[in-house]
């Protein structure tokens, strides 16, 4: 059985998100647990803020955050890091920094396998936006057009930011373009929470769920009533395949 998992609609390792990460260890149940976060969709200039603010966050909260996947450490050091973790994290930034740093690395498979045998995994915004088969493209040319994710997850393209951008405006039509994938708005300072087919809304906003024509939104402590497949590993192949050729 995977492992639980943690989608956040951004401003993750600040103060509001505590409840949302100290559930996922909750459920991770490690008694002193380590922490390794993959600060891949953040700039050159802001990584080593971004990276500071994750250690200080877990230590907050009773955990040890090990920073791996930069480019100064070797693969072997980044794959310890991943090989000792209870839970991998991929905080947010631009997606398609996170997609060409880890989309084509050995890392991107071990940290698969590491959620499968039960290790917890966390994305938020741009991480969360990723682990899906497919992502929004945020940014022109052709903007809202669907692009390949990682894949670890089917159905559904994560929204991010949902209440900042107002997106329930215009997420209802936009979700007709989707060739029958839901929407999942995931309000900033809120994670949905749990194991794929057990989720519940933790943090300070809400979760948007729009499916066939129908919108929910489910408020913290609420159960959200979907399921997050998983895709087939031939599937994922293609997925990897084609990433690699458009490289």
């Amino acid at each position: 059985m995977s492992g639980p998992i943690s989608l956040q609609g951004g401003c993750e390792h600040l103060e509001p998100a505590i409840p949302i990460d100290r559930r996922l260890l909750e459920l991770v149940g490690a008694a002193r647990p380590l922490v390794a976060v993959l600060p891949l969709a953040a700039s050159r200039r802001t990584r080593a803020r971004v990276a500071q603010l994750a250690r200080d966050h877990w230590a907050g909260i009773g955990a040890a955050a090990l920073i791996a996947g930069l480019p100064t450490q070797t693969l072997c050091e980044s794959m310890e890091s991943i090989e000792r973790a209870d839970v991998i994290v991929l905080p947010g930034g631009h997606p398609r920094k996170l997609m060409n740093a880890l989309g084509a690395s050995p890392l991107l498979e071990r940290i698969r396998e590491r959620w499968h045998e039960g290790c917890g995994l966390s994305g938020s915004s741009a991480g969360a936006m990723c682990l899906f088969e497919r992502q929004l493209r945020l940014y022109p040319p052709n903007p809202l057009r669907l692009e390949p994710g990682f894949g670890l997850l089917s159905r559904f393209v994560a929204a991010p930011h949902f209440d900042r951008l107002r997106a329930r405006h215009w997420a209802p039509w936009f979700a007709r373009l989707l060739g029958g994938r839901g929407v999942l708005g995931l309000d900033e300072s809120t994670g949905l929470v749990g194991h794929p087919g057990d989720l519940g809304v933790v943090g300070q906003g809400a979760v948007t769920v729009i499916e066939t024509g129908v919108t929910n939104i489910y408020s913290p402590g609420e159960q959200v009533a979907i399921l997050l497949p998983q895709p087939t590993r031939t599937l994922q192949a293609r997925q990897v395949a084609g990433r690699n050729t458009a490289s």
